[in-house]
């Protein structure tokens, strides 16, 4: 903690280190008053100094400090976030040293840590995910004065602010697939000015910050077509998932569709309704793309009774993956060869699971799709082998192994006290991590199966056309971008950080081939860079091509599994009976969401 004082040259004057005089707290912001005070931040308290640094006033904080400024009105006002997340603007007293008013902020107006910054035109201002907002503390009311939506910016890539003048921010933007950062001066727009672009919704739960990316370049570099977003999961309202859910219902029911749509793992339910467009279709007509460009396994995963009503940009596997000392014990692996399997080594954890209800979660996070089917409507939820599953995890888990509180998951990996690992998005960049942790080479297991091969696509990002829009050519012109050379071979680039598999193929050997090669940057710096073997280049391409199912997952299927299976475990309902009702109740849900 050290305190530099410069003239307006940026010329040092003084240097002061403060670790004593703040106890050896962690000094997140520091600021000078007009009076001349300097007010230094940290978590837990506030220290108010005078001009030459002696200690006027030490205000404990209400939680934690996650913010400060001076306002147009000279009161020093700093924010707090409490155990709950819930936030308060403080105003001090300097001379007094204490505060003398709190003002709640309501949940759509929460802050992001530290963006609180000073302005002429406003009592303060700050940052928030969806933009830059005003605060009037006379009126305790927020008002947004730049939306980064609308201003092509990712929330996520801000870094800090300041007020210059009149609407007028300089901002520091750093995307986080980037190693430069950039400075821009942004200014309010006249609302009056038409825009001549047709615009094409775009809708989804929650935006992968990546796609915002895409949007912004699509919307800068396209003049005819302008892609707006529409987010129905919005946690800082204190939605939920089924909020969400139940809001894009009632946006079908309306009629008022986006135009493009990201249902990510609600994709078949929805295709069920007839709601998207079949995609074949417009890559059949595409001038640049054709079929035979993608991963072929991963392309007819992505389609749902041979239509292609959504595409992926990218994919990840989902499996369980172990010391390739089990695979051949594993291979082909069903309940019976699972539960054969931790008998053998009932010293140890088979997974990283602290209830059943924990088990039975990563169990059916890849293979829950196999029990239902939305095209026809049915489900099999009382079959033997689901019944088998709900079985294990009640015998395989109790109260003798329970998890050490004490130990993460991957130190219980390394000292060998956990047999298996459910991986939900493995990518190969991931491969020489789980071989350290596991102090030897993996394999690709699966999750239990009557078919033995359990493992998944998973497709984060699965994106449609609605089948009435008005303008699916612009929404295609949006989509066939994600599946460019240009955007597939960002994927491939090691060094971009978005650790996505790239569906085209071209892009996809790529990548296999830059992480089995040194090269780049490492290279010019003289340093060395690790590389993964042939022999697990291989084995991922194999577990690539020999799979041939994506993820699937329901929410409120899942909620209803775990309810009654809750009851099962605790010894509340036999198996049989446990799954008549999880039959019934699911079979019920399919029937109403038709």
């Amino acid at each position: 903690n050290v305190l530099i004082q410069t003239d307006y040259a940026g010329k040092e004057k003084k240097r002061t280190d403060l670790n004593a005089l703040v106890n050896e707290e962690n000094i997140v912001k520091a600021l000078q008053t007009t009076q001349g005070q300097i007010v230094a931040m940290a978590e837990d308290n506030i220290y108010i100094f005078d001009e030459t640094l002696k200690l006027i006033k030490q205000i404990e904080i209400e939680g934690r400090a996650i913010g400060m400024a001076v306002s147009k009105d000279n009161q020093l006002i700093y924010a707090s976030e409490d155990s709950n997340d819930k936030q308060k603007l403080h105003i001090i007293n300097v001379e007094k040293g204490k505060i003398e008013k709190t003002i709640p902020l309501k949940r759509n107006e929460a802050m992001d840590y530290n963006s609180m910054f000073a302005s002429e035109q406003y009592d303060i201002c700050y940052r928030t995910n969806k933009g830059i907002y005003s605060y009037d503390l006379e009126n305790k009311k927020a008002t947004c004065l730049l939306n980064y939506d609308k201003s092509y910016l990712v929330g996520e890539d801000i870094r800090d602010a300041i007020s210059v003048g009149m609407d007028e921010f300089v901002i520091i933007n750093h995307p986080s697939n980037k190693i430069e950062s950039n400075i821009s001066l942004y200014s309010k727009q006249d609302t009056g000015v038409e825009n001549e672009k047709v615009t094409v919704t775009f809708g989804a739960f929650q935006f992968d910050e990546n796609v915002k990316r895409e949007v912004i370049a699509f919307n800068k570099a396209n003049s005819q077509y302008e892609i707006t977003l529409k987010e129905y999961f919005d946690e800082d309202n204190g939605e939920s998932a089924a909020d969400a859910i139940q809001e894009l219902n009632e946006d079908i029911a309306k009629g008022s569709i986006p135009d493009l749509l990201d249902l990510s793992l609600l994709t078949n339910q929805y295709a069920a309704k007839g709601l998207f467009e079949d995609l074949s279709v417009y890559i059949e007509k595409d001038s640049e793309l054709s079929e035979e460009q993608f991963v072929e396994p991963v392309f007819q995963a992505m389609k749902n009774n041979g239509k292609l009503y959504a595409i992926a940009p990218y994919f990840g596997i989902a499996t369980l993956i172990g010391k390739k000392e089990y695979a051949e014990q594993l291979n082909g692996l069903t309940v019976e060869k699972l539960i054969a399997f931790c008998k053998e080594h009932e010293d140890k954890l088979p997974f990283y699971a602290e209830t059943k209800a924990d088990l039975l979660s990563i169990l059916l996070e890849g293979c829950i799709a196999d029990y239902y089917d939305w095209e026809s409507g049915t489900c099999q939820f009382d079959s033997q082998e689901f019944k088998d599953v709900l079985t294990f995890c009640n015998q395989i888990m109790s109260d003798d192994n329970l998890l050490d509180g004490n130990a993460t998951r991957n130190e219980l990996i390394e000292q060998g006290k956990v047999l298996l690992v459910n991986e939900s998005d493995f990518v190969p960049q991931d491969i020489l991590t789980y071989a350290k942790m596991f102090g030897g080479e993996i394999s690709y297991i699966g999750y239990p199966n009557k078919e033995g091969h359990g493992s998944y696509f998973a497709f984060n990002s699965q994106i449609g056309i609605y089948s009435g829009s008005d303008v699916k050519e612009g929404a295609w012109e949006f989509l066939r971008t994600l599946l460019s050379s240009e955007q597939q071979e960002k994927y491939a680039d090691i060094y971009s950080g978005l650790d996505r598999i790239p569906v085209r193929k071209d892009c996809f050997d790529q990548l296999m081939t830059n992480l089995s090669t040194s090269q780049g940057e490492f290279e010019e710096a003289g340093e060395d860079y690790e590389v993964i073997t042939q022999e697990q280049e291989q084995a991922f391409r194999d577990i690539v091509n020999n799979t041939n199912k994506a993820i699937s997952y329901d929410i409120e299927m899942m909620n209803i599994i775990d309810e009654e299976a809750q009851a099962y475990f605790a010894g509340k309902k036999d198996i049989d009976k446990t799954v008549r009702i999880i039959q019934k109740r699911c079979t019920t849900y399919m029937s109403e969401s038709k």
